[in-house]
């Protein structure tokens, strides 16, 4: 009898590129704040024509499921999105105007471009990710080192979120600042503005609530954005993946 047949190489190889892709999207969406509608928008202002990536295609790819995972065109348009994001932050949303046009046409509001964070590249965090960039994520040659080792340590949750809440804490004691004010300054740097999720940070950090696994693994990318800004690193320097690492380190040996 001959042996089964196994899965050729190269299609394992996107299979891991698909699953990348669609965590990048995902750590995306939380880290800009915007919804997948408002996502598109602002591709079609940095693209100058509508429909390059659809919220439908947004949403397929951050939940896997094309088979291919995204087409050329958004994969140029994930390019010219982030380059303009990239643009906004660091020459101005006047800068960006100059050089994509006026974005109110495109139902694009300016407070979307105030602080939406752009996607740096692995190699050079100063710089965004291209088009090559996304290519070479989504056909699994590229792992960005932010996201590297995202999935949470087996842990019992418990366990997690005390963990969690110490890694906040010494990040605040380590500013030098009292528990108040570093506690304002963590939640001002912790990018998600819903009031609901900011009084459950709160309560994490003050030792008032404890998070379960579903809930941990939803803000990874959001207290990573905010333990990178109290710690005063570059972007693309500190992302979920540093953090799931750090969750590790901080387990009791027992957990």
């Amino acid at each position: 009898m001959a042996p089964p047949p196994t899965t050729h190489a190269l299609t394992l190889q996107m299979e891991t590129g698909r699953r990348r892709l669609a965590q990048l999207m995902a750590y995306w969406l939380r880290l800009s704040g915007l919804s997948a509608r408002n996502l598109e928008l602002v591709t079609d202002w940095a693209v100058g024509q509508s429909g390059w990536l659809g919220n439908d295609k947004i949403s397929r790819v951050k939940g896997a499921k094309q088979d291919r995972g995204a087409g050329i065109r958004q994969l140029v348009a994930m390019g010219q999105l982030n380059t303009a994001l990239w643009v906004c932050d660091t020459q101005g949303i006047q800068a960006a105007v100059a050089r994509y046009g006026p974005f109110s046409q495109w139902g694009v509001h300016e407070e979307w471009l105030k602080g939406c964070r752009w996607l740096p590249a692995g190699d050079d965090p100063s710089h965004p990710l291209q088009f090559i960039d996304f290519a070479e994520v989504m056909i699994g040659v590229l792992e960005l080192p932010y996201l590297a080792g995202i999935e949470l340590p087996p842990a019992p949750p418990d366990h997690l979120s005390v963990a969690l809440s110490d890694i906040l804490n010494a990040a605040i004691m380590a500013r030098g600042l009292t528990p108040r004010d570093g506690l304002r300054e963590l939640l001002e740097a912790y990018p998600a503005k819903q009031r609901t999720r900011r009084t459950q940070l709160q309560d994490l950090i003050l030792g008032a609530t404890s998070w379960d696994r579903d809930q941990i693994e939803a803000e990874l990318c959001a207290v990573a954005e905010a333990l990178r800004l109290m710690r005063g690193l570059p972007v693309g320097g500190y992302g979920p993946g540093h953090l799931a690492r750090e969750l590790s380190e901080a387990l009791p040996p027992s957990a």
